[in-house]
């Protein structure tokens, strides 16, 4: 993280609130220099809100530089109830078949 980057949290296109370089290596105890190689400048981050929260993520650079890792993404979309249901029973149809074989 370098002292010039900073990242914005927004909920429904509202700004919840935004860290510079700097306020995030004064939070962690980190150094915003953006030395790759260094331990001190090169951390997985994680943000929590506790319940608040957020929908949208805004990466800013005042220069040429912000790296990420792959950290974002969306998640994990659950699976409904009949959905569940026909993948435990095809799952159970399938083994009886298999043990229906071997019996014969």
């Amino acid at each position: 993280m370098d002292s010039y980057n900073s990242v914005t949290f927004l909920e429904n296109a509202e700004q919840i609130v935004t860290y510079s370089g700097t306020d995030i290596a004064r939070l962690t105890g980190l150094i915003a220099n953006g030395q790759q190689q260094s331990a001190w400048s090169n951390r997985y981050i994680e943000f929590n809100f506790g319940t608040d929260l957020y929908d949208e993520v805004i990466l800013s650079t005042a220069d040429f530089g912000f790296e990420v890792d792959n950290a974002f993404g969306d998640p994990p979309s659950p699976i409904s109830e009949p959905d569940t249901r026909m993948i435990l029973g095809s799952s159970l149809f399938g083994l009886a078949l298999v043990r229906r074989r071997r019996f014969r």
